[in-house]
């Protein structure tokens, strides 16, 4: 009787063995038809052009169960089109009854009952530099605010997103959290005059300037400052007219819209979110309550079409003369940490803001000063996109290289030497024909591609 219950129990265990190889196997590669990759998005850009995310075609292999015979030679076939071992292919079928979807394939193998077939995969170019507001192939973020627009034929989404302001935002962001060992954080730049987004990071938690986690408390001085220059009544009408307590109306789903309690003792008791903040400290600059956009024109085909951004005029409110930068928290008492401020200080252009949490270093307040962002510092960006470029050398009677120019640039040069140009794509120039150093010898067109 004992020789039962033990075999059985040894049973049940490889069953369940079995079946957990099979998940394991199953996720994230095989899955059923109708959750097969990522329905067609269009593309989305950056300001410049250059691509964010795009939808690739890709082949896999669909299996039908009933028509595929699962002999050793094709399980062996199978598997090495896979990558596979054979054993944990064979535990999947014998577990699995309906069609399959295997992705990422080496081969297509000459098989009954398994097909080649095309499906949709998301490619994100700077997947960990825009994961804030990208991923999740297309589910997420501002795709999935625009996905039924970008569903359809012809479609393409253009960001005010600034790459290289975004590339190095990102790494102001990694250099903070490793400096003061904090385990997530997010930060974001807001232009002043459109209010639209030029750069938005985060890392350990997507969400994390979208969530009503910072105490008004933080920026006191500043929002107190203004509120006794200004003709208000009472705090609480002041701060509802800078939007908190609600949501901002930025591109992006799952915003929550704050916490701001009808009669106010301390500030303490208004929570606000990292982009709620930023925005009431652009109000605070400009006298106008902007509804934030990530999006700054979409196509449908041929119709194009901006996104407009919803603008509100605070009559009452009496702007900052000059901006500045302030920061709160930082130690591993208070276990987060926020810098904010309007840049550069005398006619300020952008609003940024830096939210760390889970903080385990410390310091004094004036070490916290390097945290400025130097991706909102005027000598890195402004003084440099200002300053002019010496011209390129054009070799004599031969085909410059164009790789690596804007639109704008190549076309320019092309022009100075009497050529045509047919280009494709948005972006920064990748190929060319003819190639450089070609001679000019009776050629009178150059064609371009670009990303």
């Amino acid at each position: 009787m004992k020789k039962v219950w033990l075999l059985g129990l040894i049973g049940i265990a490889l069953l369940i063995l079995a079946g957990e190889k099979a998940y394991l196997f199953s996720s994230p590669e095989p899955i059923l038809p109708e959750k097969s990759g990522v329905r067609s998005l269009g593309p989305v850009y950056d300001l410049e052009r250059r691509t964010l995310a795009e939808s690739i075609t890709r082949t896999g292999l669909l299996l039908v169960p009933g028509a595929f015979s699962p002999s050793p030679k094709n399980i062996e076939t199978l598997a090495k089109a896979l990558g596979k071992k054979e054993e944990e292919l064979s535990l999947f079928l014998a577990t699995h009854k309906e069609p399959v979807l295997f992705q990422r394939v080496k081969f297509v193998p000459e098989i009954e009952g398994v097909f080649p077939k095309n499906y949709f995969e998301r490619s994100y170019p700077y997947k960990d530099i825009c994961s804030a507001f990208l991923g999740d192939d297309g589910l997420s973020g501002v795709e999935a605010y625009y996905y039924k627009l970008l569903r359809r034929k012809g479609s393409y989404l253009v960001t005010s997103i600034e790459i290289e302001k975004q590339k190095a935002l990102f790494e102001d962001l990694n250099r903070s959290l490793k400096r003061l060992r904090a385990k997530r954080g997010g930060a974001i730049i807001l232009d002043l005059e459109t209010g639209r987004i030029k750069a938005l990071v985060s890392k350990g938690d997507k969400e994390i300037l979208f969530k009503p986690r910072i105490p008004l408390e933080v920026l006191g001085k500043v929002f107190e400052g203004n509120f006794e220059k200004s003709s208000y009544e009472d705090m609480a009408s002041f701060l509802r007219d800078l939007g908190f307590g609600e949501a901002t109306g930025i591109d992006l789903p799952n915003e929550e819209p704050g916490l701001l309690p009808p009669a106010i003792s301390s500030l303490e008791d208004v929570r606000a979110s990292g982009v709620q903040l930023v925005r009431a400290l652009a109000a605070l600059s400009t006298g106008k309550l902007f509804s934030p956009k990530l999006a700054k024109e979409i196509r449908i085909g041929k119709e194009e079409e901006t996104i407009s951004v919803e603008t509100k005029n605070l009559d009452k409110i009496t702007p900052l003369e000059r901006g500045g930068v302030w920061w709160w928290g930082g130690s591993y008492k208070v276990g987060s940490f926020v810098i904010a401020g309007l840049w550069p200080r005398k006619n300020p252009k952008e609003a940024f803001l830096v939210y760390l949490e889970g903080v385990k270093a410390y310091g004094l307040p004036c070490y916290y000063t390097r945290f400025i962002p130097q991706a909102v510092k005027d000598s890195r960006f402004y003084k440099v996109a200002n300053e002019k470029k010496p011209p390129r050398k054009i070799p004599e009677n031969r085909m410059p290289d164009l790789r690596g120019l804007t639109l704008k640039e190549a076309l320019e040069t092309l022009s100075a030497l009497g050529l045509e140009a047919e280009f494709q794509g948005f972006g920064v120039t990748v190929s060319q024909w003819p190639a450089p150093g070609t001679p000019l010898k009776k050629i009178t067109k150059c064609r371009l591609v670009l990303r």
